[in-house]
């Protein structure tokens, strides 16, 4: 009985290695097609050789640089379809902030809400804003908020929008009067009041024209 046990373990651990060998075979040919669609042009079978590489071969390197290049010829619909679905176990917002821990995390969004925001796309943006806390309306994400709104209101003005901007300021002005004004931490953000934040938000609509 003892003999067949260990016999057992042998097996599944061959199995296991040979899988691996396997594995990293198929990423080995999946990196050459990728970069041979690169060299081609070829972003739609680029984007399917991803698929097929590792993790443990560089598949968030690959992605990242997929990323870029759609975004280069103006397709941010795939790029995202890129970081959201071929890299589907990548971090969420409350991390991408760590740039050294979370490299890949931390350039594609990077990436994506420069992107996004210089063509309009406001509200998909934020999506790709790092936050503080992985709750949207959590006090501590006031310097998240702000800083996209900043973002915006700049790429506003520079449109010669600035009217739009006003407004878009006033729509999101509500959040920092519901989770800033009112809480307890009110001391620790006092910087983000919604009054110093539409001052500071007004000041760049005035220092655009």
């Amino acid at each position: 009985m003892k003999r067949i046990i260990i016999y057992g373990i042998l097996v599944l651990v061959g199995i296991v290695v040979i899988q691996g060998l396997v594995g990293q075979g198929c990423s080995s040919g999946a990196v050459k097609e990728f970069k041979k669609a690169i060299d081609e042009g070829n972003l739609t079978e680029a984007a399917k050789c991803i698929e097929r590489i590792g993790y443990d071969s560089g598949r968030e390197k690959y992605a990242l640089r997929l990323i870029r290049l759609y975004l280069d010829v103006d397709n941010p619909k795939q790029a995202i379809y890129v970081y959201e679905e071929l890299t589907p176990y990548h971090e969420d917002r409350s991390e991408i902030r760590f740039a050294s821990l979370h490299s890949y995390e931390y350039n594609a969004c990077k990436l994506l809400r420069e992107y996004l925001v210089k063509h309009g796309e406001y509200e998909k943006a934020w999506e790709y804003y790092p936050l503080n806390y992985q709750n949207e309306n959590y006090i501590s994400n006031a310097e998240s908020l702000y800083a996209y709104l900043s973002d915006v209101v700049i790429a506003m003005c520079d449109a010669g929008q600035q009217e739009e901007a006003a407004q878009f300021i006033k729509k999101k002005l509500h959040w920092f009067v519901t989770y800033v004004d009112t809480s307890k931490e009110l001391e620790d953000y006092a910087a983000y009041r919604s009054d110093l934040v539409n001052v500071r938000l007004q000041q760049i609509i005035d220092d655009s024209y």
